[in-house]
């Protein structure tokens, strides 16, 4: 939720004035850097003039960032990103660039998701499985009990 909410945050002019800094702060680029590696599974970090391309259609990187499956990351991925991001947040950003500062926010949060998902979903999993398996045992069970009370039935006569 937190990293839709970033998201949202995030428009066509503020992303145009980002790709615009000439020389940006080195946490700008970093956490522009981070996107690259999740957005574009890069294999090394980003340079500037990099980073500016990846954002050269600010409308189609808004939706790359909102239509990004924050459920199945790659390991390297995240081991690349999480440096990156170590020491970012979103108020020592906000002074640097509102839209970098937003992109932090998703950055760290899409991070923070995959990391609780990949430990939630097995349990969920697990779940799911149980639970199918308590349904067939009901129902093998009321099929035992209906056998029952035939026997009972015809025991009775």
């Amino acid at each position: 939720e937190k990293a839709k909410a970033a998201v949202d945050c995030l428009d066509k002019a503020s992303i145009t004035e980002l790709k615009t800094f000439g020389k940006p702060a080195q946490e700008c680029i970093d956490v522009v850097a981070a996107c690259g590696f999740l957005l574009r599974q890069e294999k090394r970090k980003l340079g500037w003039k990099e980073c500016q391309l990846m954002m050269k259609s600010p409308q189609q990187f808004i939706d790359d960032v909102k239509n990004f499956d924050a459920e199945h990351i790659p390991e390297q991925v995240l081991a690349n990103t999480e440096p990156l991001i170590g020491n970012l947040n979103f108020e020592s950003m906000k002074s640097k660039s509102l839209a970098a500062a937003h992109l932090t926010n998703w950055v760290v949060n899409i991070v923070t998701y995959n990391k609780i998902y990949t430990k939630v979903a097995p349990l969920i999993e697990k779940v799911k499985v149980a639970q199918e398996t308590t349904e067939n045992a009901k129902l093998q069970l009321r099929e035992v009990e209906k056998r029952v009370e035939a026997v009972e039935a015809e025991c009775a006569q």
